[in-house]
């Protein structure tokens, strides 16, 4: 992300209890990046639904409230970029077709 054309004005990183070096890294950047923000959940051992996703969601959409924004992304783990202007060819998708409500790149696997 910190390599992308263009940076989001806030991004919120929400961990939900990963027992990887997650939480590490992203404290790494966001000890170094004013706009990252690490938020932790503990994962309730009983929950492995798509509830505790939806929570997260609505963490970060909580965090995000008094912002003035007109996109919200959502990046699932374990996502790459391989061009430096992948968002900035989003965003230009968005003001070449004021209608666009949702849009989205490739999967390579």
């Amino acid at each position: 992300m910190i390599a992308q054309s263009i940076l989001p004005l806030h991004w919120i990183i929400i961990s939900d209890g990963s027992t990887d070096l997650t939480g590490n890294i992203i404290k790494y950047y966001s000890s170094r990046h004013n706009f990252i923000e690490f938020i932790r959940i503990e994962k309730d051992l009983q929950s492995h639904d798509f509830a505790l996703k939806v929570y997260a969601l609505n963490q970060g959409y909580e965090k995000l409230r008094n912002y003035d924004f007109d996109f919200i992304d959502h990046l699932d783990a374990n996502i790459t970029f391989n061009e430096i202007n992948y968002y900035e060819t989003m965003l230009n998708k968005f003001s070449q077709n004021p209608k666009f409500g949702i849009c989205g790149g490739f999967i390579y696997e």
